[in-house]
């Protein structure tokens, strides 16, 4: 199936200082189209979230869709992939014993109490339909969507941090119950690296950067037109390194 949220981390590995890019669904970008068998058919200028739809679901998608992300970034590396099914959404929440959110915008379709500011620990109705709610209507609620499960990414990461700190196989004891429902080309001491570290990590309010464009409505869809100019520069700042 397509890529449903879509998000970079860009870290750095001597202050473990991070920012996320949170990459639109509907982006068009440059995606690699493959048959049933895997082989190459052509590339073509889609809906950048189908690129996970080209391969087997698992690595060979992942891999897909990190050539697409390089290559809607000018060629900037991805060096590395985590997907997460959706079958593992209640695994998830059942693991941290309900996500404790505060919400960064109003989610007031979804239940009158989620005013932004306010704070709430998810049960597994309300995890999967902040993940899931969209109005049909209004062409830009994929992005919507997707900057709510960045929110979401945060409160797990803050619900988690103090728990890794203290213990960093605590990673990998989610990584082993996720099972089946996670795909990554991270090695184990990769993760274990990352856990021994994250207490210098810090996912603040401007961690998650929104890839800026334009949405239009297409013959079908939704379509997301990135700012060229803007990826230039943010590729120039993020990932070059100024010549002496």
């Amino acid at each position: 199936g397509n890529a449903d949220v879509l998000a970079l981390v860009i870290l750095d590995t001597k202050t473990f200082d991070f920012d996320i890019l949170y990459i639109p669904r509907d982006t068009i970008a440059e995606v690699i189209a493959m048959d049933a068998e895997g082989n190459y058919i052509d590339t073509i200028s889609t809906n950048i979230s189908t690129s996970h739809s080209y391969g087997d679901g698992g690595d060979l998608s992942c891999q897909l869709t990190a050539d697409a992300v390089s290559g809607l970034l000018l060629g900037a590396p991805v060096n590395r992939y985590a997907a997460l099914h959706f079958d593992a959404i209640y695994t998830l929440n059942n693991i941290l014993g309900g996500v404790n959110i505060t919400f960064d915008s109003d989610c007031t379709e979804i239940h009158y109490s989620f005013k932004e500011g306010k704070t709430a620990k998810l049960n597994n109705y309300y995890f999967k339909k902040l993940l899931m709610f969209r109005d049909y209507e209004n062409p830009e609620s994929a992005s919507i969507r997707g900057l709510r499960a960045m929110n979401v990414l945060k409160a797990m990461f803050d619900q988690l941090k103090g728990k890794i700190m203290e213990d960093p196989t605590v990673a990998l004891d989610i990584v082993n119950k996720l099972g089946e429902h996670i795909t990554t080309d991270l090695e184990l001491s990769e993760i274990t690296y990352l856990a021994r570290n994250v207490g210098k990590m810090d996912f603040s309010s401007d961690t998650v950067v929104r890839l800026p464009g334009e949405t239009v409505v297409g013959e079908r869809y939704a379509e997301f037109y990135a700012d060229d100019t803007w990826i230039h520069d943010f590729v120039v700042e993020k990932f070059c390194v100024p010549v002496e």
